[in-house]
């Protein structure tokens, strides 16, 4: 073969080699795009969802709007459109952010104010798992009739914990994923799991529940919008629900990430 024919042979087929190369490299330019794209309006979503916790805490639509980067108009806009709308506090969330704005409160106050008047018991255990947790405090007797109502307010732990509270329970369905860690501490992390971020935000899932299973499980909600981000966010909130419960810091063994579109039909998954 002469010089002429090796080097065009030569160029052809490196050619088509990057080109596959540059190929790649573009196909991801888009995945990033896309992924950038639904955490964006995921992040609309939950700016909505927020909106009246932020107004209900006296913040204005122009404060609301420079702390968030959108424009009033925009606020509207979520408003108008029902974004967030669908988004459901959990009952601890709902006492802290009662208390953080409103004040101390009794439970009869509270079962009013959130509207459990048939719910004493549910709201008697969140108050208890609340002052475990060191979220809120007693702060005092008032008597009432013939007895003493007991009033409770928010600590700066609870205060503290506001924003991941508020962070997790906003979490948009487009971008939220389940992971199930297997794990001998499960039932240990599921009850600081409930202490820290609500009993609706984690669930126990006993060994042998599957013909599989070896090892209990504990599961919980992650927002991300690729695979590989929510099995970043998991092993994170893994190490920080073992760091809560003093104990050793180990690798999240990750059995299943279902992701949004799944949940979407499967709404029990």
């Amino acid at each position: 073969m002469d010089t002429d024919h090796l080097i065009a042979a030569d160029v052809a087929d490196t050619r088509a080699a990057a080109r596959r190369q540059v190929g790649q490299e573009l196909e991801n330019v888009r995945r990033r795009r896309e992924s950038a794209q639904l955490e964006a309006e995921a992040e609309l979503d939950r700016l909505g969802a927020l909106l009246p916790v932020a107004e209900d805490a006296g913040m204005r639509q122009h404060e609301i709007a420079e702390l968030s980067g959108v424009s009033r108009q925009t606020l509207v806009n979520l408003r108008n459109r029902g974004r967030g709308s669908d988004r459901h506090w959990n009952l601890d969330l709902r006492i802290l952010l009662k208390l953080a704005f409103h004040g101390a409160h009794s439970i009869p106050m509270l079962e009013s104010a959130i509207g459990f008047p048939d719910h004493a018991i549910d709201i008697s255990d969140a108050i208890e798992r609340l002052v475990e947790g060191k979220a809120i405090r007693f702060a005092g007797s008032v008597r009432s009739g013939q007895k003493d109502e007991s009033y409770y307010r928010i600590t700066q732990d609870g205060l503290a914990q506001l924003p991941g509270r508020l962070h997790q329970a906003a979490m948009p369905a487009s971008v939220s994923w389940i992971a199930y860690i297997a794990t001998k501490d499960a039932d240990k992390l599921t009850s600081i799991g409930e202490t820290a971020l609500g009993r609706d935000e984690v669930a126990f899932i006993p060994a042998n529940t599957t013909h599989d299973m070896q090892l209990p499980e504990i599961a919980f909600h992650v927002d991300a919008s690729t695979v590989d981000h929510a099995a970043h966010a998991a092993s994170t909130r893994y190490a920080q629900l073992r760091k809560l419960a003093k104990l050793e810091s180990e690798p999240a063994h990750i059995t299943t990430l279902i992701p949004p579109e799944v949940r979407a039909r499967n709404p029990a998954a």
